[in-house]
């Protein structure tokens, strides 16, 4: 039996399968494979930790708030039980990277997105974001390039001005 800081029982070592469908108490995600529970007898605990988040460093300095440090909480310091990850769009009810100068806060998984879980390489909602908006992009380049096909350069040019502005763009 091992005592984390995050919770009171103590935890023991468990293989947990895919069909269980627990999710990690640390991170949020799908738990299989090699992991922690709470050792309580009454089992109404349901504490589980990836063997990763076991570990988690309770202290980092991350590229996304270079200012400060980031101390590791077993939950949101906020009257609210929930955080907004700084990083990303989505809130967490679990583990959370915190700067309380700043009031920023990380998942887990935007704290280390290239970590693997389980032997399963995960991608962070940010490389996520990122690969979304270069097709957009990439999309709308094409959309672009139909229209000056279709409609001739100069005319999409001129319907990119606001109205009543007359331009001649010189190509060489």
């Amino acid at each position: 039996m091992q005592k984390h800081f995050s919770h009171r029982h103590g935890l023991v070592p468990r293989d947990v399968k895919a069909e269980d469908e627990i999710l990690c108490s640390g991170c949020e995600l799908s738990l299989s494979g090699s992991a922690f529970a709470c050792s309580h007898s009454d089992n109404q605990c349901n504490f589980y930790l990836h063997e990763s988040c076991f570990h988690l460093p309770r202290k980092i300095q991350h590229e996304s708030h270079p200012e400060h440090p980031l101390k590791l909480l077993p939950f949101a310091p906020y009257d609210v039980s929930a955080f907004s990850c700084s990083v990303c769009p989505r809130n967490g009810n679990a583990f959370v990277y915190h700067c309380s100068a700043c009031e920023f806060d990380l998942h887990v998984e935007c704290a280390f997105p290239k970590e693997t879980v389980n032997g399963q390489r995960r991608e962070s909602y940010a490389d996520q974001l990122r690969a979304h908006s270069e097709m957009q992009d990439a999309l709308a380049a094409c959309q672009l390039e139909s229209e000056i096909a279709r409609r001739g350069r100069q005319a999409i040019l001129d319907s990119l001005d606001p109205p009543n502005v007359v331009r001649r763009y010189y190509y060489y």
